[in-house]
């Protein structure tokens, strides 16, 4: 059973606890507008999140802040670290949870008052998922505790190092690891014993991707590989090799991937079944993307080339690319969506001086200038021409008669 997500909001990282990247409510084909820009000197360093009318993302002072999705205006910090805070916050339940180097975090979300600590080392993002909060750490264990008040339900060590964030889905939590010896585990959401592993092709890699699931299927990638497995039992469906992947999404029988690549294609779709490729997007530039997200038929995602793209995913034709003013080369986290607006944040390295600038962006769309447009042209001209077809005859007979009445009164 899933936490459920309010249609206005994206309260984790990739919006949910199954992580599968999906849009539910933001205008797709209209070409974007930039609402406005936040920058802080320590830059903005984790993906973002929205709820309630606040958008919640770390920095690089060790620090979670709230902002205000209107505006950015920031409503509150809390530091829970001497360093760089990475890892995404969850909203549940009024509740703000976070990890840093020296563990889990809960803050009330409205205030940033600390509500409990749990000190377990550096640690993923979260997952909360019916009152439990699950993390991952840097040590390869993986933590369940009660979203309340903090206190353990269980652990579970594995052969991991650097665990990536727990996807949550039909009582089960999966979990795999940033340096990787086992790949992937699954295991019992209220006991925390394994159920199966997986174990890549090529083990020791230095990073998995986070995970998706569908179609009763797990997705996720090395650097050098994409495989689907069997949620049932870990068994390997099918496995492409493609380098330097970025997290899969999964949405209507497709897996939509970046690439971090350059030299590669920068998006792939692919047959969610069998692995076949069915398009790719290239530059020619040779830049790399984020992990995409995607809402009716939209795929969206930010670009080394300083640009947020959206591609058609019936056939990655682009829609549009809006650019982003940024002085050096520029990397996207993955995107956050509510308050009717897109949040990105973007980390510009500039050279000459080194430097590191960082910003948050929130992208929202224009109104139609007219009604005709999309995938929807035909239909509506067929809509207009009937409505024609109708009330000019009818006009004309009101006219007659109006002209009639003035003759003959």
């Amino acid at each position: 059973m899933l936490l459920p997500c309010a249609d206005a909001d994206w309260v984790m990282l990739r919006a949910n606890p199954s992580q599968s990247g999906i849009i539910s409510h933001y205008d797709s084909e209209l070409m974007p507008k930039q609402n406005w820009t936040v920058s802080i000197p320590e830059g903005f360093w984790s993906s973002p999140v929205v709820d309630n009318g606040l958008l919640y993302v770390g920095t690089g002072a060790g620090n979670i802040c709230a902002l205000r999705a209107s505006d950015g205006e920031q409503i509150w910090n809390f530091t829970i670290s001497i360093y760089t805070v990475n890892a995404c916050p969850v909203v549940a339940q009024g509740i703000l949870y976070v990890c840093s180097d020296e563990g889990l975090f809960a803050l009330d979300a409205l205030t940033g008052t600390k509500i409990w600590s749990y000190p377990a080392g550096e640690g993923t993002t979260p997952a909360v998922v019916n009152g439990i909060v699950y993390f991952g750490t840097a040590n390869g264990v993986v933590y369940a505790l009660d979203a309340l008040d903090g206190s353990e339900i269980w652990t579970y060590t594995t052969d991991n190092l650097f665990c990536i964030t727990p996807v949550v889905y039909n009582g089960r939590v999966y979990i795999g690891g940033g340096r990787t010896w086992r790949g992937i585990y699954a295991l019992n959401a209220l006991t925390g014993e394994q159920i199966w592993n997986h174990t890549p092709h090529w083990q020791n890699v230095f990073a998995m991707s986070a995970t998706a699931i569908a179609d009763g299927m797990l997705f996720y990638s090395t650097p050098y590989e994409l495989y689907a497995l069997s949620l049932a039992t870990g068994a390997e469906v099918w496995h492409i090799g493609i380098d330097e992947m970025a997290s899969p999404v999964v949405v209507d029988g497709k897996v939509f991937m970046g690439s971090n690549d350059p030299s590669y294609s920068v998006c792939y779709a692919l047959d969610a079944k069998s692995g076949r490729q069915l398009w790719n997007y290239s530059s020619p530039e040779r830049i790399a993307s984020s992990d995409p997200a995607v809402k009716n038929g939209i795929v969206y995602f930010g670009a080394s080339d300083k640009n947020i793209y959206a591609l058609k995913a019936t056939t990655g034709t682009k829609i549009w690319n809006y650019s982003i003013d940024s002085p050096g080369d520029t990397t996207f986290s993955a995107p956050a969506v509510g308050n009717g607006e897109l949040f990105i944040c973007s980390v510009a390295y500039t050279y000459e001086p080194f430097a590191f600038v960082s910003q948050m962006c929130a992208i929202v769309t224009d109104p139609p200038a007219n009604v005709f447009g999309g995938d929807y042209f035909l239909l509506e001209l067929l809509l207009v021409v009937v409505i024609l077809i109708i009330t000019i005859p009818v006009a004309v007979l009101l006219f007659k008669r109006y002209h009639h009445r003035q003759l003959h009164p």
